[in-house]
């Protein structure tokens, strides 16, 4: 079965740990501006995503877990991550 949470676009906050999705937002993912959880800026510098994504992983295993380590393992592949 599909889960709602996981129908459609989205996104997931690299401070918290937050996913949240397109069909809440008029504007979808793309409009958010600060996390609607824990309010920290999502336009930051890769250095600053993988260093988010670092201390995510520092955190006992959650949902979000799984997508940190596909994003942080693609930063290392992409050459961002060092």
């Amino acid at each position: 079965l599909d889960n709602e949470d996981n129908a459609g676009e989205f996104a997931m906050c690299f401070s918290c740990g937050q996913f949240y999705c397109g069909k809440c937002r008029s504007g979808g993912v793309r409009s958010l501006v600060t996390c609607p959880t824990c309010r920290v800026g999502l336009a930051v510098s890769q250095q600053e995503v993988v260093l988010r994504l670092r201390r995510l992983l520092e955190r006992p295993y959650g949902r979000f877990t799984p997508v940190a380590q596909y994003n942080l393992g693609m930063h290392y592949q992409n050459g961002t991550g060092v």
